[in-house]
């Protein structure tokens, strides 16, 4: 406080020249911005503003972080003020300035009153951040310094920029050929190799990588994505097959059947492999948790199935024998079709085939013709998501009001099974009506009776496709009325006027609410698209090369027999001999063809070593 008094009443920067900033910078800066909370002082601002420019970047980001609640109070200036002087006299400035980009833009979320004005503070330390890197003048040294670690949790500008989805940084034109090499090549840091700055559509040079050179060509992010995408393809295409034979699980299991479970035992292992390589990042991509929902479906279908195989009697239906009473040992199809153990498992299986061809459009999200669309539906989905709010309110309201209304009385069946028994009890008092319940036996009408039934009934009418007949009175000729004309009526006028709300006004409104959303997005998915291929080839890149299913299994397989022998190996030769990797390494075999003649080199120069080694042996022994 005394310091305070001091330097507001001569405002000389010496005096805190002399403080220790390692050991009292922190408290200081506490202290400053809490008397800031209580009365916004210009000295103020100066002290602080000097704290940032002496004390470290990694210090003043995290108390930035943890005094956030404060700084929602200061004026957007002075605080644009402090992080321009923090990234000032930064170690790392252009990974501190993005840093203080993605502190704006959690800022414009949080403070709606303000948010144009931390979008463009955002923007602006964006542009700041673009502006060191265009110094750097050589590419590859440009892409050292993106992925060079800084002070900041020890994060490089790479990774603060897909971290925060700092999109239109990653559109910087410095960084297209930096991806583009990234994609295409395995050593893209090579100073040896010009940068490429072809798109990354183009896949000529990897149809000539795949034929010349195929190790080399699955170790690049490139190989490795096509690669997943065409054994994808395949384990899609057996599965639609057997979807498509329609075997089900009354029936003996066919080839197609255990190659599909071979395929789906590689898909569950791979996302367990991949679970345990990365982690918690793992649950940070939303398609992760579709492959999740994906493999605890396939281990359910599996108990299910193994079931249906080992206890046939509980669940399948046969054809009976009418003279002894016994059952053939023939299946009874359509009785078997419609247990419930059939039911639930078509339902699964349904679900399943689903949800594994919608995951395809996650390999089409590097698409320039598809990925821009798919990124305008994911952009639509929240639109979409309040619109269902709404209408949920007028569904509610409809459904619950001729729920009341109609008190159960649509329910034809019942109410004609009534009327032949009050015809049956009272004889005279129809002796003139023409009424016999098998006459409505013939011609059987839904009931719509239930909160269920109606419920379905007002999507029908919100799509148009009700039927009138469900709703209309009773006739005279037919027996005792039991829905009137003038209940019919009101259930017509309460259907029209949801018929306005819904299909009109509603609908209506959602088509304008994607017209706009397409609108404003439409130049934006572009951006996000690029950024998505940039975050995926840099998972890519520092991702482990696990072979992806269905294949895996063969890799596991193999991997299995090369234990195998090498424990016998090693067994039979007392742990003398073992097998050497080293052979057998792709990346050794095939990387480029200098790293084998250098290979060659060398073993000549080991044995024309060993040859004079063994030379002077015997000359010694001579």
């Amino acid at each position: 406080r005394a310091l305070f008094k001091y330097y507001h009443s001569s405002r000389n920067h010496e005096i805190l020249r002399y403080i220790d900033f390692h050991i009292f910078g922190v408290s200081l800066w506490k202290f400053i911005v809490g008397n800031l909370v209580i009365k916004n002082r210009k000295a103020l601002w100066e002290i602080i503003n000097y704290l940032a420019a002496n004390m470290s970047t990694i210090t003043i980001l995290k108390e930035l972080e943890l005094g956030k609640d404060s700084f929602k109070r200061f004026e957007v200036l002075s605080l644009f003020e402090l992080c321009k002087t923090i990234v000032a006299n930064a170690k790392f400035p252009a990974a501190t300035s993005l840093y203080l980009a993605a502190f704006m833009d959690l800022r414009s979320k949080e403070d709606e009153s303000r948010a144009l004005q931390f979008c463009a503070a955002r923007t602006i330390f964006v542009d700041i951040a673009k502006e060191y890197l265009e110094e750097i003048e050589s590419d590859h040294l440009l892409a050292i310094r993106l992925e060079l670690p800084t002070d900041i949790n020890y994060l490089n500008i790479l990774d603060i920029g897909l971290k925060f989805e700092l999109d239109d940084f990653l559109e910087f034109h410095r960084l297209q050929p930096i991806f583009t090499t990234m994609w295409r090549e395995f050593e893209y840091l090579s100073p040896e190799r010009a940068f490429h700055t072809k798109g990354t559509g183009s896949y000529e040079f990897a149809f000539w990588l795949l034929v010349t050179h195929p190790n080399r060509f699955y170790y690049t992010p490139m190989g490795l994505f096509v690669t997943e995408c065409a054994f994808y393809v395949m384990y899609l295409s057996v599965f639609t097959f057997f979807i498509w034979d329609q075997t089900y699980p009354y029936h003996e299991p066919t080839p197609a059947e255990y190659l599909l479970w071979i395929f789906n035992g590689g898909f569950i292992v791979y996302e367990i492999q991949e679970m345990s390589f990365r982690g918690g990042e793992y649950f940070t991509d939303l398609v992760n948790y579709w492959d999740i929902f994906i493999s605890l479906n396939w281990c359910v279908l599996l108990v299910m199935r193994v079931y249906s195989i080992q206890y046939p009697e509980d669940w399948v239906v046969y054809f009976p024998n009418p003279v002894d009473g016994s059952y053939y040992n023939v299946v009874d199809e359509v009785s078997t079709r419609a247990t419930p153990f059939f039911v639930w498992y078509t339902t699964l299986f349904a679900i399943q085939c689903v949800l594994l061809w919608t995951r395809l459009l996650s390999k089409l999200q590097r698409s320039n013709f598809l990925a821009p669309l798919i990124q305008m539906i994911l952009d639509m989905l929240y639109d979409i998501l309040k619109w269902v709010m709404l209408l949920a309110i007028f569904v509610c309201a409809f459904v619950f009001a001729l729920h009341y209304v109609i008190a159960g009385d649509l329910n034809h069946h019942q109410r004609w099974s009534e009327a032949a028994q009050l015809q049956q009890q009272y004889q005279t008092a129809y002796q003139n009506v023409n009424f016999t319940a098998e006459e409505y036996e013939s011609e059987y009408i839904p009931p719509l009776d239930s909160p269920s039934s109606i419920f379905l009934y007002v999507i029908q009418t919100l799509l148009g496709q009700q039927e009138w007949e469900l709703i209309a009175s009773d006739h005279a000729e037919y027996g005792p009325i039991f829905f009137s004309e003038d209940r019919a009526r009101i259930i017509d006028m309460l259907i029209i006027a949801f018929s306005i709300l819904g299909a009109i006004l509603l609908l209506n409104l959602l088509i304008a609410l994607m017209a706009s959303t397409y609108e404003r997005v439409r130049f934006r998915s572009y951006i996000r698209v690029n950024f998505f291929r940039a975050q995926n080839t840099y998972e890519i890149v520092n991702r482990v090369a696990l072979m992806p299913p269905p294949l895996n299994v063969v890799v596991f397989m193999v991997c299995i027999l090369w234990l195998f022998l090498e424990a016998m190996v090693e067994f039979c030769s007392c742990c003398q001999w073992t097998f050497s990797v080293d052979q057998l390494n792709p990346l050794n075999y095939s990387l480029s063809e200098r790293s084998r003649a250098k290979k060659h080199r060398i073993k000549n120069n080991l044995k024309k070593e060993e040859k004079n080694a063994a030379a002077k042996r015997k000359q010694k022994k001579r």
